[in-house]
């Protein structure tokens, strides 16, 4: 897919959370390549629904192709914290603040 297919896409994508379609987001999220971006914003929409157990393996994915993508791993901790995995979402946040790299201004 080229370039600006896969943008067109991902505006499409970002029209349909917008308009607070998020299943259709969802839907057109899924079509674009795997890259760290597409996933968060998935784990993001997964966690707006509700669906924290989505939306870790989402932010897992994002930090599986970018292993510095802090905000992913906040995001993860974000959702294992709400479904009562205190450990594991610590270990999370503890990942986000490494990746940070002094960088405090998220």
């Amino acid at each position: 897919m080229s370039l600006k297919a896969e943008l067109e896409i991902w505006s499409q994508a970002l029209e349909a959370y917008d308009a607070a379609d998020l299943a259709q987001s969802l839907e057109v999220f899924a079509t674009i390549a795997e890259s760290s971006k597409v996933y968060f914003n998935i784990g993001v929409i997964h966690a707006t629904l509700g669906q924290h157990k989505q939306a870790v393996q989402a932010f897992k994915n994002a930090t599986e192709l970018d292993r510095f993508f802090a905000a992913a791993y906040f995001q993860r901790g974000v959702s294992l914290f709400l479904i009562g995995e205190w450990d594991r979402a610590r270990i999370q946040f503890e990942m986000s603040l490494t990746n940070m790299r002094g960088n405090d201004k998220m």
